[in-house]
């Protein structure tokens, strides 16, 4: 939009319009009507856009026209944020996020994480005596509720059927699990620390119950004990230490104890008296004897023989005969006999292995 600067005639001075005077005869500037209803439809169209109705009289629409454009184009503020609708909130401080009643601001990322980290929430000291102590969690509770959990750091030690009442809604029992998962009144000491959560029955304290110390070791209580010292396992005095096979090893050796041991009659059909580690005694003939071990695995081991008896007589001895000999790590035959006397049924024979397993 501009002045008709193009039309000729027109009679502008100075660029603008000018009425006629005729006292200094003056021409007054003419209006071509191209241009007139160019300009007013112009303005009308901006009026109506302005949802305005024109009025020829009202000085005024064209401003109040642009204001009304200007202001449906921007958008109108947002209402308060619900569940249901997006909208304006304001941030929560930390005393009313502790307290935990207002639902109309929102908490940000950083103040909820250092919450829960410090169990704001959740950790709280009780109060009262044994056995009725109290909780007061900030915000309190309205009801109890299964799965209900609280870090309690109790007050005062407890003295056998202790309760806990929570936010004034009730003593309930305080149970920890004993090692069969039996409920049992709870144990807890002065200052401790325990995470508490209600069954719908019980506080259940869900630290576990503390284990006493095991007893000493004794022929009849099983029990702590420690490892003997070389020292004491010679001098084996003590009735509450223990010695390890290879401790044992160590002072008594193995080869200096007797393996396996057989006292026999070997007259008529061979009969054992006593043994250890002998599974029979194989009667050969007279005076012939062949022994078997039981749990044997070396044949590098030495024997002894006892006394034996034959006939009446002692002095006889049981040898290896080197025409017969079996020297095995299960078997050992031997005859009775002194030197190169005729060999003869012993009525009492004992034969000795060390060295041997």
């Amino acid at each position: 939009m501009d002045y008709p600067k193009s039309v000729p005639g027109v009679g502008l001075v100075n660029g603008k319009f000018i009425d006629e005077n005729t006292a200094t005869g003056q021409v007054g500037s003419l209006i071509p009507s191209d241009w007139g209803n160019n300009v007013t439809d112009e303005l009308l169209a901006v009026i109506q856009a302005g949802e305005l109705e024109p009025d020829e009289a009202n000085h005024s629409q064209l401003l109040q026209a642009i204001q009304a454009i200007i202001l449906r184009a921007i958008p109108s503020a947002p209402g308060g944020a619900t569940e249901t609708d997006a909208g304006v909130m304001k941030l929560v401080s930390d005393l009313l996020l502790t307290a935990g009643v207002d639902d109309t601001r929102a908490v940000t990322t950083k103040k909820l994480v250092a919450k829960l980290r410090g169990q704001g929430f959740t950790a709280f000291t009780t109060n009262g005596a044994a056995p009725s102590f109290t909780l007061t969690p900030v915000p309190a509770i309205t009801a109890y509720t299964a799965s209900q959990r609280f870090r309690v750091k109790f007050n005062v030690a407890g003295n056998g059927a202790n309760t806990l009442n929570i936010s004034g809604l009730g003593a309930k029992s305080l149970k920890q699990y004993d090692s069969t998962g039996a409920k049992v009144a709870a144990v807890f000491a002065a200052n401790q620390l325990a995470d508490v959560e209600y069954d719908g029955t019980d506080m259940v304290v869900l630290t576990p119950l503390p284990v006493a110390p095991e007893p000493d070791a004794s022929t009849t209580v099983k029990g702590i004990t420690r490892l003997a010292t070389p020292a004491e396992a010679i001098a084996g005095s003590s009735t509450t230490i223990a010695v390890t096979p290879a401790g044992l090893e160590s002072k008594i050796p193995l080869k200096s104890q007797c393996t396996a041991w057989v006292n026999f009659n070997g007259t008529g059909t061979v009969a054992i008296r006593d043994s250890y580690n002998c599974l029979s005694v194989t009667d050969n003939g007279t005076g012939d004897y062949t022994i078997n071990w039981l749990n044997q695995t070396k044949s590098t081991y030495s024997f002894s023989t006892g006394t034996s008896l034959t006939g009446g007589t002692s002095g006889v001895g049981l040898r290896i005969d080197v025409a017969n000999a079996i020297y095995t790590a299960t078997q050992l035959r031997l005859v009775n006999g002194a030197g190169t006397a005729a060999v003869a049924d012993a009525a009492w024979a004992s034969v000795q292995i060390f060295g041997g397993q």
